[in-house]
């Protein structure tokens, strides 16, 4: 790939000829050649290369939230809504809450797939909505057969939550890693510890990993309003890139009123699941 420069009004026709050389080995910026004049041209015609690994190929995930952020207003009343249902209610609805978890990873995961292979920045806005349609009436299939499967649900929930766990733990402390490979790896690594261990604490973890999950959902869907969240996928790059600008006093802010909502939640969950637990001669008692 190459960029041409070019000044039309010169009398001259001057241009620069700039070549773009993927080499993965080179990270440490770039290394260019010396100006050569472009051979068999007359005038001040140059071209030149420059050789480094920022050039390669790679997914880009700008499409996605470009048509995310431009309907920003629906998708945070869904977090809302969703985040109060499933921090207050998550245990107590158990099967209504696995449902609302299995279709949103379900629709998250077919909109990863497509818009890291097959749409882009210039894809037609409805093909991006037909997309999300089809992912979502597919999202409500899985959910459907999902509520089916107590234990296996259980675990798609605490593992849900532990990711969630993970992407915050990211935003809050291991940003500094400035590493996308630490992003994906703690998130996925909190979420199979989370999923594991509701086998073995079936109510704790359910209850605890609906909290949390319902809470960050809500807070979520109020920055979608408030603005100020950074997006927790693109954040490493940005901050590899020297950007800084995520980190306001509004991020701060998110995270505190993350952690107060889930603790709020999880005390309201257990005790409402206590008195569910209690014989009708305890209730009167």
């Amino acid at each position: 790939m190459g960029l041409q420069y070019s000044n039309p009004d010169s009398t001259e026709k001057c241009s620069l000829l700039v070549g773009l050389i993927c080499d993965e080995n080179q990270e440490n910026g770039y290394v260019t050649t010396d100006l050569q004049m472009v051979a068999g041209t007359t005038g001040c015609n140059y071209q030149t290369t420059m050789t480094s690994a920022s050039v390669c190929s790679s997914f880009d995930l700008n499409a996605l939230w470009t048509f995310l952020d431009e309907y920003s207003y629906i998708w945070g009343v869904l977090f809302i809504v969703g985040g109060i249902f499933l921090g207050f209610f998550g245990r107590k609805l158990f099967k209504a809450a696995v449902f609302m978890v299995t279709a949103l990873l379900v629709v998250f995961g077919i909109l990863l797939l497509f818009y890291t292979t097959f749409l882009k920045d210039t894809t037609e806005v409805w093909v991006g909505w037909t997309v999300l349609v089809c992912s979502i009436l597919i999202g409500l299939v899985a959910g459907f057969f999902m509520m089916k499967l107590e234990r296996v649900g259980a675990a798609l929930i605490a593992g849900w939550g532990g990711f969630l766990i993970g992407v915050m733990l990211n935003e809050m402390v291991l940003y500094m890693a400035e590493s996308p490979a630490v992003f994906w790896c703690v998130s996925i690594a909190c979420a199979i510890t989370a999923a594991v261990l509701s086998f073995f604490f079936y109510e704790h973890v359910l209850i605890n990993m609906t909290a949390f999950g319902g809470a960050y959902m809500l807070i979520r869907g109020i920055s979608f309003y408030a603005g100020g969240f950074p997006n927790e996928f693109t954040l490493a790059d940005q901050l590899k890139a020297g950007d800084t600008s995520a980190f306001t006093n509004w991020f701060y802010l998110y995270m505190v009123c993350i952690l107060i909502v889930a603790v709020v939640c999880s005390i309201v969950q257990y005790k409402t699941n206590k008195k569910e637990d209690q014989t009708p001669y305890q209730k009167l008692t």
